[in-house]
């Protein structure tokens, strides 16, 4: 349940301190080959040896002040090359350690694209392999995946949500090669998600009711 993560791929844990008004800051460091996700502007970069040093002066007010320090680095994530049935091809990229995620990373990939394929009525669309990245950072920005079909990248969760999944596999057909609006690309990408859990012997979501 505690949000902190550290491997040699991610570090997410909280940052904070306590003292006086104006009196507290706070610094971190990381090797350089880790990208820190989302630095709020007020940070400041130093770099010596190796090392990055992101430091937060002190504030003008809050008796105490804190923030969520997210960084990644994708050399080292575990590579799994998968090919299921047919035309799609994926190399999964995870955490070290986390074989959970992979596995049930690999059931949805394995089961859901042919049956996405059916319910759409036309083959997967994407040529060459999509690498699948477990990550933490869509979390930051509010969502729980997101896929790149002209890059061929798809970003997931740790969370094991197979409606997550088939979503995001799903906007390689429903994306902005077939919708101008946003919407209706999401909105089509969620339908067939969840006609696909219903396919495969899970239990549909229902939307919503529109007020």
């Amino acid at each position: 349940p505690s949000t902190i993560r550290t491997n040699a791929a991610y570090v997410g844990f909280e940052a904070f301190g306590l003292g006086q008004k104006a009196d507290v800051a706070i610094s971190f460091s990381v090797p350089d080959s880790f990208t820190v996700d989302a630095v709020d502007p007020g940070w400041q970069r130093t770099s010596a040896d190796g090392i990055d040093t992101y430091t937060l002066p002190a504030p003008t007010d809050p008796l105490t002040t804190d923030t969520f320090v997210t960084a990644r680095d994708d050399s080292e994530l575990i590579g799994t090359p998968l090919d299921p049935a047919g035309p799609a091809e994926f190399e999964i990229k995870s955490w070290p350690g986390d074989e959970a995620w992979v596995d049930f990373v690999t059931t949805q990939l394995t089961d859901g694209v042919p049956v996405l394929e059916q319910l759409v009525g036309a083959e997967w669309p994407i040529d060459g392999s999509v690498e699948v990245r477990e990550a933490f950072t869509p979390y930051i920005y509010g969502y729980a995946g997101w896929f790149s079909a002209s890059e061929r990248e798809l970003e997931i969760g740790e969370i094991l949500d197979q409606e997550v999944v088939l979503h995001e596999l799903a906007h390689a057909w429903f994306n902005d090669e077939w919708f101008a609006e946003r919407w209706l690309g999401e909105g089509f990408a969620e339908m067939y998600a969840s006609l696909g859990i219903a396919e495969l012997g899970g239990e549909r979501r229902a939307p919503d009711p529109v007020a």
